[in-house]
């Protein structure tokens, strides 16, 4: 997506010249890139739900699991949508995604745990939009493997207070805190779509006479 709209600039400036809109240009983009990336997640989401298996002890919901990974997939193409409604040439765009993706990798807690980052790493990882759908995903289930103390090769499942606490995802120990919950994290996931998806259209419309 990232290209998409750069590609189609020269087009979609003559027909917005003719009378179409801005929103059913985005629009149309969106829903095919949409269908898209959701059949992948949920293809790929399928995949580990089946093979690793993450139901049973572990307690996961293929549906939920699904649709976590479906929203996380439309907020990349979004980003990638106003990425390219914003730069002037494919090339730009391409070169701005490590610059994007680098930090919400490093600063989400899939590479370092929360709990073990700096003040500074912490504050930085409430800004990136993998923490939440990071977060959002484990808590689709019930319980989590861990390394046992002493063995890297052995593996427990262990009850989701506990995994959320070592990732620093809640402030404490206490059994019945489960930090952010699930709706909550759903509910800023959505709201970050829809952010940009609006400022996308508005840079959309911001370039059909060439600005």
């Amino acid at each position: 997506s990232v290209r998409e709209l750069i590609a189609d600039r020269t087009i979609w400036r003559r027909e917005a010249r003719v009378g179409l809109r801005t929103l059913p240009y985005v629009g149309s983009k969106v829903t095919v890139l949409g269908l898209l990336i959701g059949l992948q997640c949920t293809m790929l989401s399928t995949m580990c739900f089946v093979l690793l298996p993450m139901w049973g002890e572990y307690g996961y919901s293929w549906f939920w699991l699904s649709l976590t990974a479906s929203l996380t997939g439309w907020i990349g193409m979004a980003l990638g949508l106003l990425i390219s409604a914003s730069l002037a040439s494919s090339e730009a765009a391409v070169g701005t995604l490590p610059l994007v993706l680098i930090p919400q990798i490093t600063f989400s807690g899939l590479i370092v745990k929360v709990k073990e980052m700096g003040w500074l790493a912490k504050l930085l990882s409430y800004g990136m939009i993998v923490r939440y759908s990071f977060e959002a995903v484990i808590k689709t289930g019930e319980r989590l493997t861990e390394p046992l103390v002493g063995g890297q090769q052995e593996r427990a499942a262990k009850p989701l207070s506990g995994v959320l606490y070592n990732l620093g995802f809640k402030a404490t120990a206490a059994v019945d805190d489960m930090g952010l919950p699930y709706p909550a994290l759903m509910t800023i996931l959505a709201g970050i779509l829809v952010m940009l998806l609006f400022l996308t259209l508005v840079q959309t419309w911001r370039t059909r006479e060439g600005n």
